[in-house]
């Protein structure tokens, strides 16, 4: 398989996976909570779970920005209309996945001090965790609206679809001045891009063999 196969296998999988994964699989298997301390108790009676879950997810969440990157670096290397804003839109999803990955390095941390010196002393460092990734739709939206209009000018998938995808990343990056996380608009905008990178990421894949 080529790079742009794999990209376009990633995008296709990683965000409807990760939709199913946080939306169905993680409340059943490990329960919602509505504060850091209680999602850490609930870690803790279910670790084998919590862990195995924590270890998917990351995987899913990280893939997602792979393909991203991955696409923007083939839009970049082949020229054309829109290669330069590619540029860019790669930087960003490059610091997405770094910011990702701190994040979950220190939910691990988080998870091992409540194990062993209970859920009081391990909530500050998870509260760090999550605030580290409370600037991620910036650079996420920043970099899919770039995306998305290198992907409309280059005509590597329907020139709507890639509108679409610019579309999305403003109002992803406008979403940081309301709170919109536990709101209509928040799920709204989750679907829309969750629907929106697939479709690239099917497109893309299709044309996998073609120059």
């Amino acid at each position: 398989m080529n790079a742009k196969g794999l990209s376009g296998l990633l995008l296709a999988i990683c965000p409807i996976s990760m939709m199913v994964l946080w939306i169905a699989i993680f409340p059943a298997l490990i329960g919602d909570s509505d504060t850091t301390e209680a999602g850490l108790k609930l870690a803790l009676e279910n670790q084998a779970a919590w862990m195995g879950l924590g270890m998917l997810s990351a995987v899913i969440f990280g893939g997602l920005f792979v393909g991203l990157a991955l696409l923007s670096m083939q839009i970049r290397a082949a020229g054309g209309p829109g290669s330069t804003l590619t540029t860019v839109s790669l930087i960003m999803f490059i610091v997405c996945f770094a910011v990702f990955a701190s994040s979950t390095g220190l939910t691990v941390g988080a998870f091992e001090l409540a194990k062993a010196e209970g859920v009081k002393a391990a909530v500050p460092v998870q509260l760090i965790s999550d605030q580290i990734g409370a600037g991620m739709p910036m650079f996420w939206g920043f970099g899919l609206f770039l995306l998305g209009l290198a992907l409309a000018s280059s005509k590597a998938v329907n020139e709507y679809i890639g509108w679409a995808m610019a579309v999305i990343g403003v109002v992803m990056v406008s979403s940081l001045m309301f709170d919109v996380s536990n709101s209509p608009v928040g799920i709204v905008l989750w679907m829309g891009m969750t629907a929106i990178t697939t479709v690239v990421g099917v497109m893309t894949y299709l044309s996998r063999d073609a120059s």
